[in-house]
């Protein structure tokens, strides 16, 4: 079959899988992605300096972002923070996340401060989030807002890297209000520490849909019932097949075969289509249950779909399977809709 299979989208198998499975649709709810989330504000020096392109003080700019983003971040027990430099300050949390509570602090945003003199540490303030985030547990956003500047303390890429190495399952997501080559660079080295989300201030001050959308790659995804997501195949990414737990038997690596061969199909098309690509197929589950077993679960669950991948004729050579147990979720385990989305199995096209 390897080279030779039908021509199919990952759309059109979700829609095949939907057909052959009977998937019911629900309404789609918020679940939260992450289980905490820190907002670090610069407020150094440049940012009560007026952006080039919208002509308005930085700070300012900051401060009205942030209102829209409060009224627009779900209420779903995350543990929440805000953190500002400099001087650095703790304005809340961390605590479990209230739009009141964090509506009052965001008020009290300056939008006006001194320019000459007042330093931007951002590297330093990154790895003193390590004060902020020793108690959480779980996945983290840490919600940068700053234009990249940098004049003083470490380097902002390397205490990035220290957080990231420090704590699991963290993302710096990024909101650059970055109006020059070398900001931007410093955000977006950052931000590419994970699959993680940027976006431009500025657009985001122009469209509440931009507003909508960060947040939702960052704090919270839409799901229905518990069902549907274990039946999800879906293209998470470029070159990326997410599989939901569904498609092998209860707590086991047994295949449904003509589920798997549908997804097999693509598979090969892919492959097909870029002769020196090969796959990494890594196995996931949720937290429920020990670790150890999950571990287990998860490898047996990626070699099973290796095993019928090779019966299908794509070479074993071009394999590569990966179990991760509970340790890479992809949204919080808080929530049953969020396990259900955890129970996974990822196949990566890489070069």
């Amino acid at each position: 079959m390897f080279g030779r299979a039908k021509k199919l989208t990952v759309g059109s198998l979700v829609m095949a899988m939907s057909v052959i499975l009977a998937v019911a649709v629900a309404e789609a709810r918020k679940i939260p992605r992450v289980d905490n989330f820190v907002i670090l504000i610069d407020q150094s020096g440049s940012m009560f300096m007026e952006h080039k392109e919208r002509k308005e003080v930085k700070a300012l700019l900051v401060k009205k972002m942030l209102q829209a983003m409060n009224q627009r971040i779900p209420e779903l027990g995350y543990t929440a923070a805000i953190q500002v430099f400099s001087p650095e300050e703790t304005l809340i949390g961390p605590q479990v996340y209230s739009r009141h509570f964090f509506e009052q602090e965001i008020e009290k945003l300056p939008e006006e401060g001194p320019i000459f003199g007042n330093v931007t540490p951002l590297g330093t303030e990154i790895q003193e989030l390590d004060k902020v985030m020793g108690s959480f547990s779980g996945k983290t956003s840490v919600i940068v807002i700053s234009d990249g500047e940098v004049n003083k303390g470490k380097d902002p890429y390397e205490a990035a890297k220290y957080i990231n190495h420090e704590y699991t399952n963290i993302c710096f997501d990024i909101i650059s209000l970055a109006d020059s080559a070398e900001g931007k660079e410093t955000l977006r080295k950052i931000n590419a520490l994970g699959d993680c989300t940027f976006a431009d201030a500025e657009e985001m001050m122009s469209d509440l849909v931009a507003v909508e959308t960060f947040l939702s790659n960052a704090l919270y995804m839409e799901v229905e019932d518990i069902a549907a997501e274990e039946m999800k195949v879906q293209e998470v990414a470029p070159n990326i097949i997410t599989v939901g737990g569904g498609y092998f038997g209860f707590n086991s690596a047994e295949i449904n075969e003509a589920a798997w061969t549908a997804i097999a199909n693509v598979v090969a098309e892919k492959l097909g289509s870029n002769p020196g690509s090969s796959l990494v197929i890594e196995g996931h589950t949720d937290s429920t249950g020990p670790t150890d077993y999950n571990q287990n679960l998860s490898e047996r669950r990626a070699e099973a779909v290796k095993d019928f991948f090779a019966s299908k004729g794509i070479p074993e050579s071009k394999m590569t399977v990966v179990g991760h147990g509970e340790t890479i979720p992809r949204v919080s385990n808080s929530t049953p809709e969020g396990r259900a989305v955890n129970r996974r199995v990822d196949i990566r096209i890489v070069d």
